[in-house]
């Protein structure tokens, strides 16, 4: 089973939680059946590298796919996490 649009946590800001809070929801997703996971639009360094190390084997994970950051038009949704 697939969630096609996830925006997985951890990933923006000072206050952002750190990658082990994004790990732990891969878990959950595992844990509810989701074998892969589309994440729509995230900080292109966490979520490929959280990628990185679920094809690598390092985590367990559902496989991820990714589309890297955000692009928007100015003022629009997501306007604030990426390039407009």
């Amino acid at each position: 089973m697939w969630d096609a649009h996830i925006h997985l946590s951890g990933g923006r800001g000072p206050d952002a939680p750190d990658e082990r809070a994004g790990i732990r929801a891969l878990h959950g997703f595992l844990y509810s059946g989701i074998t892969s996971v589309f994440d729509a639009g995230n900080d292109p360094d966490y979520i490929l590298g959280l990628r990185a190390r679920e094809r690598a084997g390092d985590i367990s994970a559902p496989r991820i796919f990714a589309s890297g950051g955000v692009v928007t038009a100015p003022g629009g949704h997501g306007g604030g996490a990426g390039a407009t």
